[in-house]
């Protein structure tokens, strides 16, 4: 075993105990093949509740399609720095690519359509580390 998958295994051993100890082993896929997640980072503040529900009632078909995984979606935040936002949510998916995909689809165009002047939307798609 070279010291490059030496260190490889020891920080998928890492993130394993991590994921164990937050109970959260389940909800989040062991990725395969050193594939790098990337994670949707979205910034939302509600204008208009009710038509922006028409954005929450079909935005899900787009990401149960894509394989999205919620880690994070409401609740309680503190904005240290920059733009202020009543939401903040983070999805993770397998790779860049399949957020990209799931952004771009025809299902969340309709549900981003369906939101469009009801909020104020920052998104941003970062690449993760390996296997985290």
């Amino acid at each position: 075993m070279t010291a490059s998958s030496d260190a490889k295994n020891t920080q998928r051993a890492v993130c394993q105990t991590i994921k164990e100890a937050a109970g959260i082993a389940q909800t989040i896929p062991d990725l395969e093949g050193g594939d790098m997640a990337a994670y949707w980072i979205a910034h939302v503040t509600v204008l208009d509740a009710a038509k922006y529900k028409g954005y929450t009632d079909i935005a899900p078909q787009a990401f149960n399609k894509y394989g999205a995984v919620f880690l994070a979606r409401g609740g309680a935040s503190e904005v240290l720095e920059g733009e202020s936002f009543e939401r903040h949510v983070v999805i993770r998916f397998r790779d860049m690519q399949t957020a990209l995909d799931c952004y771009h689809s025809p299902e969340y165009q309709a549900a981003k359509q369906k939101r469009d002047g009801h909020c104020r939307a920052q998104i941003t798609i970062v690449e993760g580390l390996v296997d985290v």
